[in-house]
């Protein structure tokens, strides 16, 4: 489970170890490695209890673990934990947007010299509008994300519920996201979610 002040996210004990022994892994500071441990202790991680000046790092982190969890064929036959994946990253942005959004900066130095930033949002945005999500209120976080500069994070949010619906995506639609997530920089965490309903 993932406890946060008011709320929770239930997960999964399998699942659970898997995510945060990837975070453990990847983790090198002393504070971090601690948070990793504990939870793995009392199967819960709570996010309040982060000490506040790692807390962006070990969000970043998570985040990143659970793009690479997408990505990689480990869920294929596991819904239910996809699910909770996706359900964890959504709550991680309506939460803590801003720290993703620092952990996510690099991203944005990264982009192409011939890919502008605002040029970048107005692609996103056409791309959210061609979409097969039906949430408004996905369509809404997404704007809003957008609105605010965070580029990549509302990509991958995109993606990310795209890749969770039902509905198969062209291959040209495909093509003009995987497009924007080479000029992001963002392959891995952003198209693996869409394996699962591209068109060959």
């Amino acid at each position: 489970m993932i406890a946060f002040e008011v709320g929770q996210v239930w997960m999964k004990s399998p699942t659970f170890e898997r995510i945060i022994t990837g975070l453990l892994e990847r983790s090198t500071d002393p504070v971090d490695r601690d948070v990793c441990t504990d939870s793995l202790v009392m199967n819960t991680l709570w996010v309040e209890k982060i000490p506040e000046r790692r807390k962006g790092a070990v969000l970043g982190g998570l985040w990143s673990v659970l793009s690479e969890e997408l990505l990689s064929d480990a869920h294929d036959d596991n819904m239910t934990a996809i699910y909770q994946i996706r359900q964890l990253r959504a709550e991680m942005v309506r939460r803590y947007r801003d720290l993703l959004t620092r952990h996510l900066s690099e991203i944005g130095e990264s982009l192409k010299a011939n890919e502008s930033a605002e040029r970048l949002q107005d692609v996103v945005l056409e791309l959210l509008d061609e979409s097969p999500i039906s949430q408004d209120e996905v369509r809404a976080d997404v704007r809003k994300a957008v609105a605010a500069g965070d580029i990549a994070l509302a990509f991958e949010v995109m993606c990310g519920w795209i890749g969770e619906g039902q509905a198969d995506i062209q291959p040209a639609y495909f093509q003009r996201l995987a497009a924007v997530a080479e000029a992001m920089d963002v392959v891995e965490g952003a198209l693996g979610p869409l394996e699962r309903v591209r068109q060959n």
